[in-house]
């Protein structure tokens, strides 16, 4: 089966994938995905302040964070999919937005450009969810992909972990709801 992720980038030039298990329910898990803020993630402000040189502090739902990420596709339950068009290695990073969708974002050509597609999926596992994060970076041109190679590897150890702080925290969240579900059931009424 083919995701939306790699429909919208089915070639790239760099790549990370960091996934957690949570014992929870899937739905709990999204649940959980949607409510984790910039506050249950200290590292991912503090790297992501000194990136904008101190212009910008991190507030508010995860998934809210970075307004430049266009939504691409979102299946409730299982996968949420968005990307950007971006020049990420410049001092004050630059972006660019398209219409049309997942059709325009894929073909979307435009020398001097990097295009970079995120995803959240959630996968029943062991009776508890499997939530897996997946990033792909595609340069538009060679000049470009040479550059972005060179900051992608300044910055991939950092955006390691804020991936891996990010399912952490979403993890830290479903489980205690989990627990909270499942001891207001076994409560005798």
């Amino acid at each position: 089966m083919t995701t939306t992720l790699e429909r919208l980038l089915p070639e790239y030039d760099q790549h990370e994938v960091h996934s957690r298990w949570i014992d929870a329910d899937p739905m709990v898990v999204w649940v959980a995905l949607h409510e984790v803020t910039a506050i249950n993630l200290p590292l991912a402000r503090v790297l992501m302040w000194m990136r904008s040189g101190g212009r910008s502090r991190l507030n508010g739902p995860l998934l809210d964070m970075r307004p430049a990420l266009q939504l691409f596709g979102k299946t409730e339950g299982h996968e949420i999919v968005s990307g950007l068009i971006t020049q990420a290695w410049q001092l004050t990073p630059r972006t660019k937005k398209v219409l049309g969708g997942q059709e325009a974002f894929t073909a979307f050509d435009e020398p001097g450009w990097v295009k970079v597609g995120i995803d959240f999926r959630l996968t029943p596992e062991r009776g508890g969810t499997r939530l897996r994060t997946e990033t792909r970076c595609k340069a538009t041109d060679d000049r470009v992909r040479a550059m972005f190679g060179v900051y992608w590897g300044l910055i991939r150890a950092g955006s390691g972990i804020i991936r891996r702080e990010t399912l952490v925290a979403v993890g830290r969240r479903a489980e205690q709801a989990s627990r909270m579900l499942s001891q207001n059931r076994d409560k005798p009424d």
